[in-house]
């Protein structure tokens, strides 16, 4: 889950310092035990998030795991090890998944861009149903179709198959997923009743399918469809709550559950409600203030076959109930997760295998299971090579460091395996940068609530710097180590600047009209000489070390800058919402250098080869204002006047967060992305 808040802290990583707690959330997440281990490029790492499980209806022991932003993984033996399987998938963002009951060899996939099917239990897939994105309804919160809990079901009883991609209404199925046909949304007009976000089946009036979407609960009876669930309204404001996630219980068909929130609301609100009967009205069963456990807009229920009362619910944390969600205790001290490793925050799926005998819980850590026969607990994620990076960098000694989704800061020397940096905290690692030169030392920023700098400048309180308003992005952080300086872009509240190493700030914004800064970089040899890219305002450049910023007039108004590498005798390229742009005269005038990427092309990251500046890296994805969106990368022989993809085959779907030319191997550059590791991949020739 992306955080409110974060923060910039340094680290020496060789020097052990002792950093602040991470948030009260993500305390209990501790480092996997050694037998934990994922193979090649991901050795040593946490596996990252996991969206949704479905199982084998007759054999519990396959199953699968769709990814966040990974694609499909399948385990042949219930979690204990697991394989990529996603061949064929061009979206690896995985928001539902279903092996087909009448034919568990057929498997289906609902991703942001469509329903891709699986004819051979998950070794190929094809898309069935393409779904173009749609821009998301103003107020939808993020993060988007993270949200949706089961957008693709089966309904025995009618025999059909439902799906929702992200924004797309409703379809179903009647030949096992091969074609499909809208039957919800094509005549809406309002986008955020096309959002659906889960479905559901019910004996009711003959059989009814429930859809929670942004609008609402919408019911399909009798061939009509109409609203219901008007009743979930907040117990504090009396305002309409959004339903997110709707269960009927197995052993009381007329029992319903429906967890609520006003998502993106301030303060957030969640609760549980229940019908009893049918048409009859939804009550709230419990609510946030008091025995609800998560606060969370990321839900999700399972019911206990055999009683309609215990059920298990998922948010930041875990909990249970016995009482029909009346009260609620904390599940894990159940799973015994305090004193293990096992156990994540932020879940986002709960399923019983199909015996009912083992809970799975997928959360942003991988995945856990509980055996009720035994109760014993253990992680079921060995293999999950799905870690979702948000920055990478190189030492001067080739040393890998990694900045991760909620699972800390790794590094990597020559020739071993990852290992964690314990005192940068569990959490989210926003952004990381290595000391040119010196290869133990990396600055960290995280997203806990201090800034500490480590024992010789002693700790920083962040929040009197103003540095909580830093925001989640990859290139807000530029060290200068001849003078020791520190430059710190945040969202809200423009440049910060260190003149000690980080033992003071104070802002640098004179010029900045739009105080939302999404890059920083330095000209080469002119430690004076910087360029801040504002999300909404272009280009700035500083000729002072920041004292006075200069708008660059001639950047494209409707490019947003998303990373900008200058280079010597006034070159300057930048990385944008629309490709990549290149000035020859220090940010003067701009010209538009496309030829050969893609025609949606998100330019994350750019990268230059130090032996030879006119070859460039240029990544392809992360989050756009529409979502988060793949590419790979590309590569550059001549100064970016053309482009050709690199390892298209494995890398063209994948989210790209950061690239660093390896100094020590002449052959290869590193790759961070989000979703899918860190790879190394053959250099551009």
């Amino acid at each position: 889950m992306r955080k409110f808040m974060g923060v910039l802290a340094i680290l020496a990583a060789a020097g052990g310092m002792v950093f602040q707690p991470a948030p009260a959330a993500q305390r209990n997440v501790k480092p996997r035990a050694a037998a934990e281990k994922h193979p090649s490029d991901a050795a040593g790492l946490e596996a990252g998030r996991i969206n949704r499980l479905a199982f084998h209806p007759a054999t519990p022991n396959i199953m699968y795991a769709g990814a966040s932003s990974g694609g499909v993984f399948r385990s042949t033996n219930g979690g204990d090890s697991w394989v990529l399987s996603s061949t064929g998938i061009t979206d690896p963002q995985i928001g539902g998944l279903l092996v087909f009951p009448p034919n568990p060899s057929v498997v289906l996939a609902c991703t942001p861009s469509g329903i891709f099917r699986s004819a051979n239990n998950g070794q190929g897939w094809t898309r069935v149903l393409a779904a173009e994105r749609e821009l998301p309804p103003p107020d939808a919160p993020h993060p988007l179709f993270e949200l949706q809990k089961s957008p693709v079901r089966y309904d025995g009883a009618a025999k059909v198959l439902y799906a929702a991609p992200w924004g797309a209404g409703l379809f179903k199925s009647t030949d096992a997923g091969l074609t499909w046909t809208k039957v919800y949304g094509g005549d809406i007009r309002d986008a955020k009743e096309r959002v659906i976000l889960d479905i559901e089946f019910s004996a009711e009036s003959g059989g009814t399918v429930f859809i929670t979407t942004l609008g609402g609960i919408k019911k399909y009876q009798r061939s009509t469809w109409s609203d219901d669930g008007k009743e979930i309204v907040s117990p504090k404001s009396h305002k309409r709550l959004n339903p997110v996630c709707i269960r009927v219980a197995p052993s009381d068909a007329k029992r319903i559950y429906v967890t609520a929130s006003n998502l993106e609301g301030s303060p957030l609100e969640t609760s549980v409600w229940r019908r009893d009967a049918p048409g009859g009205p939804f009550v709230l069963a419990a609510a946030a203030s008091k025995t609800w456990p998560s606060w969370s807009i990321l839900q999700c229920l399972v019911i206990d076959p055999h009683d309609a009362n215990r059920l298990w619910a998922g948010g930041v944390t875990l909990g249970h109930s016995v009482d029909g969600g009346r009260t609620w205790t904390d599940a894990p001290k159940e799973f015994d997760c305090h004193d293990s490793t096992i156990c994540g925050v932020d879940y986002r799926d709960l399923v019983l295998d199909p015996t009912g005998q083992v809970l799975y819980a997928a959360h942003d850590q991988g995945i856990f299971r509980y055996d009720f026969k035994s109760r014993l607990a253990k992680a079921a994620e060995k293999g999950l090579a799905n870690n979702q990076f948000y920055d990478l960098d190189i030492g001067p000694g080739g040393t890998l460091y990694g900045g991760t989704q909620d699972t800390g800061a790794y590094r990597r020397k020559a020739g071993s395996s990852w290992e964690r940096i314990g005192d940068a905290g569990a959490g989210d690692i926003l952004g990381i940068t290595a000391d040119s030169q010196d290869d133990s030392r990396v600055f960290v920023r995280t997203n806990a609530e201090q800034l500490v700098i480590g024992s010789k400048y002693g700790d920083t309180d962040a929040s009197s710097a103003g540095l909580l308003s830093c925001a989640f992005w990859n290139h807000q952080l530029l060290y200068l180590p001849a003078g020791r300086e520190i430059y710190a872009g945040t969202e809200y509240r423009g440049v910060f600047k260190s003149k000690d190493g980080g033992r003071t700030f104070a802002p640098a914004n004179d010029g900045i009209a739009e105080l939302n800064i999404r890059c920083l970089a330095a000209a080469p040899g002119n430690a004076k000489e910087l360029f801040a890219g504002s999300l909404k305002d272009g280009v700035y450049r500083t000729e002072d070390g920041g004292a006075k910023w200069q708008k660059l007039p001639g950047f494209p108004a409707s490019a947003a800058p998303l990373v900008l590498k200058p280079l010597a005798g006034g070159t300057v390229y930048a990385g944008t919402s629309e490709g990549i742009y290149v000035s020859k005269d220090k940010g003067a005038s701009w010209t538009a250098q496309n030829r050969g990427l893609p025609a949606r092309r998100v330019v994350s990251e750019l990268a230059v080869d130090p032996h030879s500046p006119t070859c460039l890296y240029a990544g392809l994805g992360y989050y756009s204002i529409e979502g988060l969106y793949g590419g790979g990368v590309y590569f550059s022989r001549d100064g970016g006047a053309e482009w050709i993809p690199l390892d298209a085959g494995r890398m063209k779907s994948m989210s790209v967060t950061s690239i660093r030319v390896d100094p020590k191997d002449d052959s290869r550059v590193w790759v961070a992305t989000y979703g899918s590791g860190v790879l190394a991949i053959a250099k551009g020739r």
